[in-house]
């Protein structure tokens, strides 16, 4: 017909909107699990390499390697292993990096969402030509999907390191240091 107009009017594009508010509404809750998870389980990898690093480098070689979170380029005191950390032959056998002693290599921090939380007694992991002496010890990795999808990472003295569910206790207080 001559004279109508052919297009869409206010209904159609309020319509529009709310059908792609829709989507988005439910599409971006999935994506940002899919992200926080992904980071989840790429600094369970990192550091997985890094202990299976420093744990060859020991047996291979003369001297134990440390594992421990990096405080510039040095173990840092604590648990927090969000910050990075580091893996080093320690010449010395002082369980702290001196000048000389070589890097097998370093870890940045953890994307903001994701922590990672080691025992307060052992603070760093030390690996000499027959394994990693101590006890076995555990970190607690957690991220904004909240302490329900907490992971606890036990590492025996065999170097073997798995997975469990995360107690509440510790998968609480890692998610509670979460910005």
């Amino acid at each position: 017909m001559p004279g109508r107009c052919h297009g869409f009017g206010l209904i159609d594009a309020m319509l529009a909107l709310l059908v792609i508010g829709l989507v988005f509404g439910i599409a971006l809750p999935a994506w940002n699990s899919f992200v926080w998870r992904s980071q989840a389980n790429a600094a369970r990898a990192a550091l997985s390499a890094s202990l299976f690093d420093a744990m060859r480098e020991s047996s291979l070689g003369m001297h134990a390697a440390v594992v421990c979170p990096d405080g510039g380029g040095v173990c840092a005191g604590g648990t927090d292993w969000s910050v990075g950390w580091i893996a080093f032959v320690d010449r010395d056998g002082n369980h702290q990096r001196s000048i000389g002693e070589p890097l097998i290599g370093r870890q940045s921090a953890l994307p903001t969402g994701v922590r990672l939380l080691g025992l307060a007694g052992r603070q760093r992991i030390v690996w000499t030509r027959g394994g990693s002496p101590g006890s076995n010890t555990s970190f607690t990795l957690c991220d904004r999907r909240g302490p329900l999808q907490a992971q606890r990472m036990i590492l025996s003295n065999g170097g073997r390191l798995r997975t469990a569910p995360a107690d509440a206790g510790a998968a609480a207080a890692c998610v509670a240091g979460i910005p």
